[in-house]
C-alpha cells in the first residue's frame, strides 16, 4: 500500500513538472516577443528562442518541440512584420532568416536525440527477436500490476506459454526457421491478447502473459482459447512445408500476499504438469499450489 502511494505521488509530480516545463517554455517565448518588439529597436532577439527549444526539449511529449519550434517561427515572423525597421533591410531580412534556421536547427537535434532515447528505451525493454516485452520489463510491469490491485483488492493472474517440441523445428528446419516461428508466433499471441495485457518472451521458446484484473477462471479460458488458435495455425514460410506447432500453458492466479516470483513458479510448475501430461493442453494452479 505505501509502495503504491509513493508510485502514485512520484507519477504525479513528473505530470506537475512536465506541466511546469511547458508552461515556462510558453512564457519564455512570449517574453522573448515582447523584447523583440519594444528592445531595442531594429535589433532581433530572435535567436533567443533557441533557449524556449531547449526547455522544450525535456518536455515528456516529443512533438511539444514542434509546437515550439512552429510557435517560435511564427513569433519571429511577427516581429518582422510589425516592428519598426531601423537597419537596412539585408539586414532585417539576414537577422530574421538566421534566426530561423537556428530555431529549426536546435529543433531537429533535439528530436533526432529525443527519438535516439527513446529508441534505446524500447530496446532496453524489449526482446530483440520477437519485439514483446523482454523479462526484465514484465517483472517492472508486474510489480505495477501487483502494488494496483492490492490496492484496488482486484485479482489478476499470469499465464505461462511454452511451444511443444520447438527442438524438433530447429533440428528439422534450422535455427532460422526457428526464429520466423517464434517470431510468427509473438505476433499471434499479441494479436489475439486484450489491450490491457502484457505478453513477454519469458526465455527461449517460452512466453508469459499477465493478465491484469482477471480471475483464474477468465484466464484459463484465455489461455486455452490461445492453445486453440496457434494449434489451429499453418505457419508458411519461403521453400519449406507448411508448419504447426502447439503450445502448453500454464495458469496461475495471485493470492494476496504473493511474491511475484512464487506466482510465477506456480504458473511454471502448471506448464510442467501440462507438458507432462501429453502436452497441447492447459493446467492450472490453484491456491493449494501456494509454497
Amino acid at each position: 500500500m505505501i509502495i503504491a502511494k509513493l508510485a502514485a505521488l512520484v507519477e504525479k509530480m513528473r505530470s506537475l513538472k512536465d506541466l511546469g516545463n511547458n508552461l515556462g517554455c510558453l512564457l519564455l517565448m512570449g517574453l522573448v516577443f515582447y523584447v523583440d518588439l519594444k528592445l531595442p529597436s531594429g535589433v532581433s532577439f530572435g535567436s533567443l528562442y533557441i533557449v524556449a527549444v531547449l526547455f522544450a526539449f525535456w518536455s515528456q511529449r516529443t512533438r511539444f518541440v514542434l509546437v515550439v519550434a512552429i510557435i517560435s517561427s511564427v513569433l519571429v515572423v511577427a516581429a518582422f512584420l510589425y516592428k519598426p525597421p531601423v537597419e537596412t533591410m539585408w539586414k532585417v531580412y539576414f537577422n530574421r532568416s538566421l534566426s530561423l534556421f537556428i530555431i529549426w536547427v536546435t529543433a531537429l537535434l533535439c528530436l533526432r536525440i529525443k527519438m535516439a532515447a527513446l529508441e534505446l528505451t524500447r530496446i532496453a525493454s524489449h526482446d530483440f527477436l520477437t519485439g514483446l516485452l523482454n523479462r526484465r520489463e514484465i517483472f517492472k510491469r508486474l510489480h505495477i500490476e501487483m502494488c494496483r490491485v492490492d490496492r484496488i483488492d482486484k485479482p489478476f493472474s499470469v499465464i505461462m506459454l511454452d511451444i511443444d517440441h520447438f527442438k524438433v523445428v530447429n533440428d528439422t528446419y534450422g535455427h532460422q526457421t526457428g526464429d520466423l516461428l517464434l517470431k510468427e508466433t509473438a505476433r499471434i499471441l499479441r494479436e489475439h491478447l486484450r489491450e490491457y495485457d502484457y505478453i513477454c518472451r519469458y526465455g527461449g521458446e517460452e512466453f508469459l502473459v499477465v493478465a491484469p484484473e482477471t480471475p483464474l477462471q477468465v484466464a484459463q479460458e484465455l489461455a486455452e482459447r490461445l492453445r486453440r488458435i496457434l494449434m489451429e495455425t499453418h505457419f508458411s514460410f519461403p521453400a519449406l512445408p507448411s508448419i504447426t506447432v502447439t503450445v502448453s500453458a500454464g495458469v496461475a492466479q495471485r493470492i494476496k500476499g504473493e511474491t511475484i516470483g512464487a506466482l510465477i513458479s506456480r504458473a511454471d510448475a502448471a506448464l510442467y504438469q501440462a507438458k507432462n501430461s501429453g502436452r497441447n493442453r492447459v493446467a492450472v494452479s490453484g491456491p493449494s499450489d501456494l509454497q
